[in-house]
Order: C-alpha cells, then structure tokens, then sequence
C-alpha cells in the first residue's frame, strides 16, 4: 500500500500527468480568450508596468469575434486570421483600454518567445466590462471612415444613412443608463467633430431621439450640455400636421390620411416581437436592429408611445423621398406630384427603405414622367417577398389603386 501511495504522489508530481495543453495554433489561440497576460520586453527587467502597476493584456473573445463574423465558418482558419489583442493600464484615476488588431501568427510568436505570458493566477478578463466601450470606437470608427471615403468621391452622406443607423445602434447597444449615457455622448461627441455639420447634426438628433425613454427631455439636455464641446437644444417633437401647400409640384409632408392608411396595413402589436429579418417590431411597425434597440421581445408599449414612433418613422421616410424630389428639381426634372402620390411613395419607403425604394424600377418611372406604368408597376416592386410575406402583394394593389 505505501509503495502504490508514492508512486501515485509521484505521478502527480509531474505537470504532463495533470496539465498537457495543446500546441498553439490559429484554430486553438481561441483556448487563451480573455486570460490575462502581462509583457515581458527582452531587454528590461519584470513584467512591462504603468505607475508600478503590471499592465494586463488579452486576447479578446468579444472584439475578436465581432473581427472576423464577416468571414464564412465553411473557409478553413489561417495565420492571417486578425484576432484582438487588448490591454488596461491605469492612468491617473482612471483605468484606460487600448486594442489592437494583430494576425494570429503574430500573436502566437510572441506567446512562444516568452514575449507574452500567461498569468494563471489572475481572474480572467470580463470581457463585456472591459471592452464593450472599445466596441462602440470600432462601429463609430467605421461611421466616419465610411462617411468621409463618400465625401471624397463626391456623394452625399444621406446615401449611407441606413448604414450609419445600423452602426449608430450597435454602437449603443449597452447604453441602459443616465451614466452609460453620458459616457457614449462624449465619445460620440469626439468622433463626428470633423463631420460636416450637416450630417453631424443628423447623427446626433437621430441618437438623442433613441434616449428618450431611458431619461427625460430635461435629464437629456442636462447629459448634453455636459458633455458636448458646443450648444445643442433638445426640442419636444411637433406634431406634424397636414400640409397646406396647394401647388402639386411642391408637395412636401404626407397627409394624415397616410397615418390611417399605416395603422391598418401595419397594424396596432403592443409588444415587442421579430418577424426573422434581424429586427425586433413593436406598435405600428416600428423597426429597430434587435440588438441594438432599447425595446426587448415582449416588452408593451401604449398607443400614445406607439404614435410617437410612426410618426418619427414617417418624418424620417417623408424626409428621404423629399431628398429624392428635390434632387430631381436642382436637375430641372420636372414631375408632379400630388398628395396621394407623395403618400404612396413615403408608404413605399416606410415599408421596403429607402436603399430599395432607390433602386426600384418604380422611381425610375416616376423620375421619367412614365406615371401610368409607374402606378402598375407598383403591384410588382418587392414581388420577390410576396410569398414570405402574402400581405404584401395586398399592400402594394392599394398603394396602387391610392397612385393617383
């Protein structure tokens, strides 16, 4: 009995018995997410520190995933997969996260090479607390990239806005409170600066407009003029009334007689569901990017809340058609329009966007004069939804017959 004892304690002396990891490759350097490493320089003494504080690196799961989601699960896992390295170093009382994008070949050399250690005795790095900041800098990062390529190549900002919506919600998806507030704002704030001001503003109305709910009116201009580098006003929405306009060729706002027609092809759902197109729908069609919105699935609103956000909707799909229209003007295209065709077509933007609506034959018409082909060509824009969806090819024959 006690020559099987030391040899079992013997055994367990070694590490190969209790502690054999596998070698480390891009398609294992995923085993090391959010384990904390410290720095070690081959030329300096002790882990590399800040304030007589070791520096904390990691790999991190979240950002790293987020890199590469764009790439297909079917192509194999190669040394040039970018994964996410991180680190955290206080800096004065605060604590500050830098990340940079590295190939995995380049991380895994520093790990061999004793560049990079492991530090079993520390916690793992929570990666939502640590890093979900960083993530909101990734999305507004792309915002502006994309808005100043554009800018560059002489096209208007307006034609990314459904881009710059589904980055503005992802970006802001963690903001819960008046503090998440407050920190997202400023660093909104420093990211669109150099924006044209014009397109600035619109970023801004569009993520204040999101936060009331989360505070009022008043608590979200006290956050703003906090934390904004110049003066904005925070006004109540106005309702939006019917227009008066009596020319037809300058018709610009849809009627209320668009209201009634929305609340019943849409319909009145009083709590949040999804429909298996990425977005969670709540009241009378109300959209939003399902992990970015501040509604959850199942969540009720009342109809009062319900009409706030149609008539955001259509101000917001009105807003695009009239940039269509006035488009057309500058050009001397000259179309009239009346009040039952600008309804139809901000009914057709509020319903498919403002992307499809562009490129539909059906615009084309319009901008051509070819009015008549352009009503029955009406019945068949987004045909290729009407089996997912069978109401609207519904839809579409009243939006037809309402084109006139």
């Amino acid at each position: 009995m006690k020559i099987r004892k030391i040899i079992r304690e013997e055994l367990n002396d070694f590490d190969w018995v209790r502690d054999v990891e596998p070698e480390l490759t891009p398609e294992t350097l995923e085993l090391i997410y959010n384990k904390p490493l410290y720095w070690y320089s081959s030329n300096s003494v002790g882990a590399r520190s800040k304030n007589g504080k070791p520096i904390v690196y990691w790999v991190d799961e979240r950002l790293s995933e987020l890199k590469n989601a764009n790439k297909s699960s079917e192509v194999p896992i190669t040394d040039n997969k970018e994964f996410v390295l991180c680190y955290k170093e206080p800096q004065g009382p605060h604590i500050v996260h830098q990340c940079t994008e590295m190939y995995a070949k380049t991380i895994i050399s520093y790990i061999k090479r004793n560049l990079l250690v492991q530090q079993k005795e520390l916690s793992d790095i929570k990666s939502r607390t640590d890093t979900i900041f960083i993530e909101s800098e990734i999305y507004l990062n792309e915002i502006v990239s994309r808005l100043s390529l554009i800018k560059e190549d002489g096209k208007k900002p307006d034609m990314e806005w459904d881009f710059t919506k589904t980055n503005l919600d992802k970006s802001k998806r963690w903001v819960k409170t008046k503090e998440d507030i407050k920190k997202y704002l400023s660093l909104l704030f420093d990211k669109i600066k150099n924006l044209p001001r014009k397109t600035k503003i619109k970023i801004i109305k569009y993520v204040l407009t999101s936060f009331i709910g989360l505070l009022t009116i008043s608590q979200l201009q006290d956050v703003v003029d906090e934390t904004s580098p110049e003066k904005i006003e925070i006004k109540k929405p106005i309702k939006q009334e019917p227009t008066t306009d009596k020319d037809p060729t300058k018709i610009r706002k849809p009627s209320e007689e668009l209201i009634t027609f929305l609340k019943k092809e849409e319909g009145y759902v009083g709590k949040g569901y999804k429909i298996g197109d990425g977005k969670i729908t709540i009241g009378w069609g109300h959209a939003e990017d399902i992990n970015g919105s501040k509604y959850t699935l199942g969540q009720q609103i009342d109809t009062t809340e319900a009409e706030i956000l149609l008539r955001q909707d259509i101000k917001e799909s009105s807003d695009a058609l009239n940039r269509i229209l006035d488009g057309w003007e500058s050009k001397d295209i000259k179309v009239v329009i009346t009040q039952d065709m600008y309804n139809v077509m901000t009914s057709m933007i509020f319903n498919m966007g403002i992307g499809n609506f562009r490129n539909s034959d059906f615009i084309q018409l319009v901008k051509r004069n070819k009015l008549d082909k352009a009503k029955e060509k009406i019945k068949t824009t987004s045909s290729h939804l009407f089996n997912k969806f069978p109401g609207l090819k519904k839809r579409r024959k009243l939006e037809s017959d309402l084109f006139n």
